[in-house]
């Protein structure tokens, strides 16, 4: 989580796992009008609000669009207002430095008016900031802009054809767009999607990254709860270390008509939004779900240390049979201030076999959690597991009164060979007491994984007879071999320990440091952490 805001300021690093909304309006109420946009056609308008701060300081009016995916092949022909009396007309091709500038002679804040001055159809498709932050490129003033009191409309970035359906949905619409802006503080508001059922890969991810000033957004602001289908990484990192983020306005939600979704819908969607304390009533994940891909909710609310609470009904989809890695992976991780999980919260039931780190890390750190909804679960029917499956679910989780409910148990279905599937699931945090639940009675009929088979901490009772069945026997340690658990396999857990002996995070018996010690020098150093990596990756 700080390493998230730390990258927001010092590089783009965490951006390599991506590959490479909208305001509904309802039946007999006009959308909101965002400041400075009344009696305008919201079509046809787009204001920015920049602040110099300095006599003489040029503005970069960017056109870096990243729609389609490329920076170089869209063209702009706009009628610029730039608010203090200069007005002119600009055309050209996007690039990735790209950047109309203008020097505004005093400090001040100004409105930034731009209009289409030909056609409408995908008038605004070269605007958006880029990447960078290097002080050298067009860019890099992103920091100037305050404010966009705009509508966000399908006009800026589709053609009618896409529009009407007769043509895909274009990928990247909103991608990055205002991304780096520390200083905005007032979010555009999304109109006009009514009609619109398909969007695009990556329609909104990392859309206000690093937005750290950005306290709230409008009123009116939503997703397009026309859609029924939307690509791969639709919201993901949308609001990724936006510190300031304290609450989501009423009536936001994320489209519930969806019926299929392409991999990270969610994925790190707030993660780091650390001054978040609630979500707007309603708020929930589309109910009618029956196809997901990869990393659905993976990370959803990570870092989320500030959030107390979920709305009443929140939920994951219920209809689904398979789902990908990471389904809900670190979803609450660190959420720190979660109290309860609200009545009916329950994992998929009707999931047959998922991939990798489908709950892994799901609560870790949930430190006040105060226990488990009735009747939640992990689902019963599995029989195809991938790696990590729940392990680690509930790692340091839990407050004094933390209880595993009654009905939580294992699947029966999971192959005894299935990797680290319950490994360190109920590792507590210091303060959770014994607990009513035995840990026989959570194994129940299921097969027991023998691999990664530290599954329960000191705070569960019957754990001899537990290691007996799941294990079948002692642990060998073998001095050194890197393999701390004497599973047969090194891990990047094993790699992490032994990081944390070297800096004096971690203590081990003699014997588990004789299995790092690598050179048998008698002491854990950072040439022992890397031969125990060596021996992880091989």
């Amino acid at each position: 989580m700080l390493a998230a805001v730390l990258a927001c300021l010092i590089s783009t690093s965490m951006l390599g796992t991506m590959p490479a909304q909208a305001l509904g309006e309802q039946a007999g109420t006009d959308p909101p009008v965002p400041n400075g946009t009344a009696g305008t056609d919201p079509e046809q308008v787009f204001k920015l609000i920049v602040r110099t701060p300095d006599d003489n300081t040029t503005f970069l009016l960017p056109t870096s669009s990243y729609l389609h995916g490329g920076v170089g092949d869209k063209t702009y022909d706009w009628a610029i207002d730039w608010g203090d009396g200069v007005t002119e007309v600009r055309t050209g091709t996007s690039s990735w430095d790209g950047g109309i500038p203008h020097t505004y002679a005093s400090a001040g804040d100004y409105t930034i008016t731009i209009t289409p001055n030909g056609s409408v159809e995908a008038w605004l498709g070269a605007f958006g900031f880029g990447l960078s932050l290097d002080g050298s490129s067009s860019r890099a003033n992103k920091n100037l802009l305050l404010g966009v009191p705009s509508f966000i409309t399908p006009q800026m970035t589709r053609t009618n054809a896409q529009i009407e359906g007769n043509e895909p949905a274009p990928d990247y619409e909103w991608y990055f767009t205002f991304n780096y802006c520390f200083s905005l503080t007032e979010a555009p508001v999304f109109a006009g999607w009514d009609n619109i059922s398909t969007v695009g890969n990556l329609f909104a991810c990392n859309m206000f990254l690093c937005c750290m000033n950005l306290k709230e957004l409008p009123q009116g602001f939503t997703f397009p709860q026309g859609l029924t289908m939307a690509g791969d990484w639709f919201a993901a990192e949308m609001f990724n270390a936006c510190i300031s983020l304290s609450q989501l306005p009423n009536g936001c939600n994320l489209p519930q008509n969806l019926t299929k979704v392409g991999d990270g819908f969610a994925n790190y969607m707030f993660d780091t939004c650390t001054n978040m304390t609630i979500l707007p009533e309603g708020f929930n994940l589309p109910k009618g779900l029956t196809e997901v891909g990869n990393g659905f909710a993976s990370s959803m609310f990570v870092g989320c240390s500030s959030l107390v609470e979920l709305p009443a009904g929140f939920n994951m989809p219920k209809g689904l049979t398979e789902v990908g890695n990471g389904f809900a992976s670190s979803m609450f991780s660190y959420c720190t201030s979660l109290v309860e999980l609200p009545a009916g919260f329950n994992l998929p039931q009707g999931l047959t076999r998922v991939g990798d780190n489908f709950a892994f890390t799901m609560f870790r750190r949930c430190t006040s959690l105060v226990g488990l909804p009735e009747g939640f679960n992990l689902p019963k029917n599995i029989v195809i597991v991938g790696s990590d499956f729940a392990g680690y679910m509930f790692y340091e989780c839990g407050c004094n009164t933390f209880q595993i409910n009654d009905e939580f148990c294992f699947p029966a279905g999971i192959p005894s060979s299935s990797r680290n599937a319950f490994n360190m699931t109920f590792a507590f945090s210091s303060s959770v007491p014994i607990q009513i639940r035995t840990a026989a009675s959570i194994i129940g009929d299921c097969s027991t994984p023998s691999l990664r088979r530290y599954t329960f901490d000191d705070r569960f009772t019957d754990i001899d007879n537990i290691d007996i069945k799941w294990g079948g026997g002692l642990i060998v340690l073998i001095p050194g071999t890197g393999d701390l658990d004497g599973d047969g396999v090194v891990t990047m857990d094993e790699v992490l320990t032994t990081a944390r002996v070297a800096i004096g995070g971690a203590i081990l018996t003699p014997e588990q440091l004789a299995v790092i010690d690598m050179d048998s020098d008698r002491a854990i150093t950072m040439a022992d952490v890397m031969r125990v990596y060596q021996m992880a990756i091989l």
